[in-house]
């Protein structure tokens, strides 16, 4: 929630879970004050998509060493 582009008034701020299951608020702030509206939504989007992607990269590996047990290197 990027004050002026997603509301009006108040901090911007990364809103954690979902409607009805929302944990505390995220502020984001640099040593000159709020983080700007790009690094809010890199963050949002990396704890939005990467827990994904981390599992999808591990079923991936995991199917990939029953296949070739030597390409993923987990005989290393």
């Amino acid at each position: 929630m990027v004050e002026g582009r997603d509301h009006v008034a108040g901090e911007s701020v990364i809103l954690v879970g979902r409607a009805g299951d929302r944990g505390e608020d995220l502020y984001v702030v640099r040593d000159s004050g709020p983080a700007g509206q790009g690094d809010l939504d890199l963050i949002a989007a990396a704890r939005t998509y990467l827990p994904g992607r981390v599992d999808e990269v591990r079923t991936f590996r995991a199917a990939l060493d029953r296949v070739a047990p030597s390409a993923t290197g987990a005989d290393e």
